[in-house]
C-alpha cells in the first residue's frame, strides 16, 4: 500500500526545456532643464534553447540571436505631467535550427506535432524585424505615479520558411497595446 501512494505522489514529465540565454540592455538617458528625458535604446540577446518532449518523441533546438534599437523624448505637458513618444525596430535571426520528430507507436501523424510543434517552429526559426511606436502620458498624484501607454508594432517575416508549414497570406503583422502602469 505504501508503494502505491508514493507512485501517486511522484509527477512524471515528458517535457524538458533547457534555456541559455544571455541579455544585454542598456540605455542612456540625458534630461534638459526641464526634466525632459531623452533615452537611446540598446538590448541585444543571444539564446540556445532545447526542447524535448518524450510524449510525441520530438526534439526541438533553436539557437537566435536578437537586437533591439530604439529612441524615446519625453515631453513636459505641465508640471507633474509629461509625455513621452518613442519608436523603435528589433531584429530577430535565428543561428541554428534543428526540429526532429519521430511518430511514435502509429502510422499516424500526431496532430499536435504537425498542427501546433512544426508550425511554431517554423515561425521561430523565419527571421523577422518589426517596427514599434509607443505613446506615454506620465502623471503624479499624491506620490502615486500613473502611466497610461499605447503601443503599436508591425512585424514583417524576412523569408518563406513560416509559410511554407501554415497558412500566412505573407502580410505584417500589427499588434495594438494599451494599459495603465501604477507606481508607488
Amino acid at each position: 500500500m505504501c508503494q502505491k501512494s508514493n507512485r501517486f505522489r511522484s509527477k512524471y514529465t515528458s517535457y524538458r526545456l533547457e534555456q541559455k540565454n544571455l541579455f544585454w540592455q542598456n540605455s542612456l538617458v540625458w534630461f534638459n532643464r526641464k526634466n525632459e528625458a531623452f533615452k537611446i535604446l540598446f538590448d541585444a540577446a543571444y539564446g540556445k534553447n532545447r526542447i524535448r518532449d518524450l510524449s510525441v518523441i520530438m526534439d526541438r533546438k533553436l539557437a537566435f540571436f536578437h537586437y533591439l534599437l530604439g529612441a524615446e523624448k519625453e515631453f513636459v505637458v505641465k508640471p507633474s505631467r509629461k509625455l513621452a513618444v518613442g519608436l523603435s525596430q528589433n531584429l530577430y535571426v535565428p543561428l541554428e535550427k534543428e526540429f526532429n520528430y519521430q511518430p511514435y507507436q502509429s502510422t499516424k501523424e500526431n496532430i499536435f506535432a504537425t498542427k501546433i510543434a512544426q508550425p511554431d517552429f517554423a515561425y521561430d526559426a523565419t527571421p523577422k524585424i518589426d517596427l514599434k511606436c509607443n505613446v506615454s502620458y506620465i502623471f503624479d498624484q499624491k506620490k502615486i505615479r500613473y502611466e497610461l501607454f499605447g503601443n503599436f508594432s508591425q512585424t514583417w517575416l524576412l523569408n518563406s520558411t513560416y509559410k511554407r508549414q501554415a497558412e500566412y497570406n505573407g502580410r505584417a503583422n500589427h499588434v495594438v497595446l494599451a494599459g495603465l502602469n501604477v507606481y508607488y
